[in-house]
């Protein structure tokens, strides 16, 4: 599958070093110093990717990519440059330009390129791909990102799949944070005793009502940033960008809380559920991936699990929280 993005920058670093950079990773790429021009050209030509940056010729980034709305694009911002956060607010896809010059950049790109075109040509693959793909963007409005989002998702819970959260959005979140300095932190969620072991004692109607109510309690307390997913039998991560592990753990302790307060009818009659909890979060020396970053949690985890229910531990030795130290002001955690 050939990959094709516009570039929209006056900084001749991102012309020839860049394309070159980017063909090397297989992926096709224009540059225009003018703003007009890079509209014209998306216009065209749809690309998978438009990145705008802030300095351009003739039109503003942000006037361009207004213009473009409805196509994928991101603005490509200095990590100095003032009012990111008025960026973000106005529901522009910020990318901080990363260190390594045309290399770094081209790494990056690469990885939003070609991490949603790789989830759209799985979906191809049920039936005929231009069929397929036309009649689902055309149920979420030709917004991809949306595509991406509602089809890999958790048929049980409703969730996103872990498939999407742990293999593309990790990867694009950790980059960000590594990057631009953001924090990043990660959840994973084991119920206790474990999703076999409940169905074998209690019945596989408890496991769904259990992992229905806390697939919702994930939605309901966590933040409307956060990406919840459920990775299997009663297991769940959660990751969750521009979080510290401060805000992380309390969420956590709110979610595990509302749940153990709950009753469940098993085979056996009513039953609570305890979940236990492992947190990783970065920037941290010691984290050199994503994959790192996760498996850091998942040590975490089994640490919380082995301790017992009701159990939260933070990779960094591994050390249990106590709830008492994240609660807020006014007691809440």
């Amino acid at each position: 599958m050939a990959y094709h993005v516009v570039i929209g920058s006056a900084r001749p670093g991102d012309h020839g070093p860049l394309l070159a950079a980017l063909g090397r990773r297989g992926i096709e790429a224009r540059a225009f110093a003018d703003g007009q021009a890079t509209v014209e050209a998306a216009r065209d030509r749809p690309p998978d990717l438009v990145v705008v940056d802030l300095h351009l010729g003739g039109l503003h980034g942000v006037d361009v990519a207004r213009m473009l709305d409805g196509y994928r694009t991101a603005v490509l911002v200095d990590e100095d440059d003032a009012g990111l956060g008025d960026l973000r607010r106005l529901g522009l896809d910020v990318l901080v330009r990363p260190q390594g010059g045309a290399d770094g950049l081209a790494e990056d790109l690469e990885t939003r390129v070609k991490g949603a075109s790789r989830m759209l040509e799985d979906l191809g693959r049920l039936e005929d791909v231009a069929s397929l793909r036309g009649h689902l963007l055309d149920l979420v409005g030709g917004d991809e990102d949306k595509l991406v989002r509602t089809v890999l998702e958790d048929p049980d819970t409703h969730l996103l799949s872990a498939a999407y959260v742990k293999r593309w959005r990790v990867e694009e979140e950790w980059l960000r944070c590594r990057t631009a300095g953001r924090p990043l932190a990660v959840l994973r969620i084991g119920l206790h005793g474990g999703g076999p072991e409940i169905v074998r004692r209690h019945g596989a109607q408890a496991l769904r009502d259990i992992e229905l109510r806390l697939a919702g309690l994930l939605l309901s307390e966590l933040d409307g940033s956060d990406l919840p997913a459920r990775e299997g039998s009663g297991r769940f991560v959660v990751l969750m960008p521009d979080t510290a592990p401060e805000a992380a753990a309390r969420r956590a302790f709110v979610v595990q809380r509302e749940l153990a307060e709950l009753e469940f009818e098993g085979r056996q009659g009513p039953l609570r559920a305890g979940v236990c909890m492992g947190l990783a979060a970065s920037p941290d020396p010691h984290l050199e991936s994503a994959a790192d970053f996760l498996g850091r949690a998942e040590e975490a985890l089994r640490a919380a699990e082995r301790l017992g229910t009701g159990r939260v531990c933070l990779w960094k030795g591994v050390e249990e929280l106590r709830e008492e130290d994240y609660r807020g002001a006014g007691g809440e955690a």
